[in-house]
């Protein structure tokens, strides 16, 4: 296998909470393109929706930042 593979692998199983932290970033960026699109197309329902899921993923994201912290001590 290639060696940064085996890094990444190898960092992925010692730190999850960090894969955690990167996936619940890229959804939130997903998630504020699909609010901006709702907004231009005035889907106001849709955007509401999509801004309750910003809320969420927001709180989760803050709950795994705390898991890091308390992992880090």
């Amino acid at each position: 296998m290639n060696d940064t593979l085996n890094k990444a692998i190898n960092f992925a199983v010692k730190y999850p909470t960090y894969i955690d932290f990167s996936e619940t970033l890229l959804e939130i960026k997903r998630t504020i393109k699909q609010y901006e699109e709702a907004t231009l197309k005035k889907k106001w329902d849709d955007a509401y929706d999509l801004s309750i899921t910003l809320v969420d993923l927001s709180q989760q994201l803050e709950d795994i930042a705390q898991q890091m912290a308390h992992e880090a001590k």
